[in-house]
């Protein structure tokens, strides 16, 4: 039960979702794979506080009967369908179904970035993936 994320840089048998996702999103750093929502749950209300980034959530399956709160705003997730979240807000997700909920999630460089800030964003996490376990 509860939140589960499978990383598409670690799983074998995902090759293509990979190179598409590589060719049309501008990901960020943190996320990039499928996130399993369990049934009957809701994840705490939280925030990331991270304003560098923005997350996708794109239903795949299993989205008849759940959705995402952000700042008091309720929002459903459906299948093929892509929500654009901004994460600093407090936020919750929540599957009411009988089923596990599945999502393609992908972490965005925020759209006020200037390349450069991007860049220095990318140097700083490659190097903190170094030098952490």
């Amino acid at each position: 039960k509860g939140w589960q994320f499978l990383p598409l840089r670690a799983s074998a048998g995902l090759e293509s979702t990979r190179k598409t996702v590589r060719q049309h999103v501008p990901y960020a750093h943190r996320f990039c794979g499928i996130a399993r929502q369990g049934p009957k749950s809701r994840g705490a209300v939280h925030s990331d506080r991270r304003n560098y980034m923005l997350s996708t959530l794109t239903g795949l399956e299993g989205c008849s009967s759940c959705g995402i709160m952000v700042n008091d705003e309720e929002r459903p997730i459906e299948s093929g369908k892509t929500l654009v979240v901004d994460n600093t807000f407090l936020h919750q997700v929540w599957n009411d179904a009988d089923v596990n909920r599945f999502v393609l999630m992908v972490e965005v460089w925020h759209p006020s970035l200037t390349k450069e800030e991007r860049k220095a964003m990318r140097t700083l996490f490659a190097l903190k993936d170094m030098y952490s376990a």
